[in-house]
């Protein structure tokens, strides 16, 4: 109901999604009770609402009159409107909403409505992600890059991106030994998941590693 929160949510779609498989003969007073409980629940947190959840003729809905900021709404509206532009504000906006995704949308909830919403959001990070390094790329703001791939590579490592942006941002910054180091764990894990190797872009980022290297050896 807080996800949907801008419109009315039906009893059938609400005991279709928490009872499926449900042999109840009375699915509609279990609701009602469930809601009944929760209402309770809601009073205790916020003592000073009245009527958080409102009950329809055949549908409930959250309060309009009651204002709500969900940070996914936030992280959506972010991605949305800033993966246009390149400029300093906009990549440190897209910065924030990048740290406002924490891990997939409700985790411990595996039921079928979540799932597209989980992917949709997770997509939505991805992009942002990808976009954000564009721009800091163009701004060689390489410490900024790492921490962006660090944490995008644990979502999605198979994103080559990730790599080749990381390994190009420790050479930068001095550190071709760890570019190599995170070029081989990659490499590894590409052919023992798919059987593929690196892409050009990786394999060039991997060049510059190891020259970077060799030099800082013959210094």
């Amino acid at each position: 109901l807080i996800l949907n929160h801008g419109k009315g949510v039906s009893a059938d779609e609400l005991i279709g999604v928490f009872w499926p498989d449900e042999k109840s003969s009375d699915p509609g007073n279990v609701l009602k009770y469930t809601l009944h409980k929760a209402r309770t629940l809601l009073k205790q947190m916020f003592p000073q609402e009245e009527n958080l959840l409102i009950t329809h003729r055949g549908h409930y809905s959250w309060n309009p009159g009651v204002k709500l900021e969900l940070d996914a709404e936030m992280f959506e509206t972010a991605c949305i409107r800033k993966v246009k532009y390149h400029d300093t504000e906009s990549v440190n906006e897209l910065l924030q909403a990048i740290e406002l995704y924490s891990g997939d949308l409700l985790s411990n909830n595996d039921t079928e409505w979540i799932l597209p919403l989980r992917i949709y959001y997770r997509t939505l990070y991805i992009d942002a992600c990808k976009s954000a390094l564009a721009m800091l790329r163009e701004q060689d703001r390489w410490v900024e890059i790492i921490r962006v791939c660090e944490r995008a590579y644990k979502l999605d490592p198979m994103t080559e991106e990730f790599t080749s942006d990381m390994m190009n941002a420790l050479t930068a910054m001095g550190q071709p030994g760890r570019a190599m180091e995170h070029y081989e764990a990659y490499r590894t894990m590409l052919w023992e998941e798919l059987s593929l190797v690196p892409s050009e872009e990786t394999e060039r980022a991997h060049t510059a590693a190891m020259e970077a290297m060799n030099t800082s050896e013959q210094d």
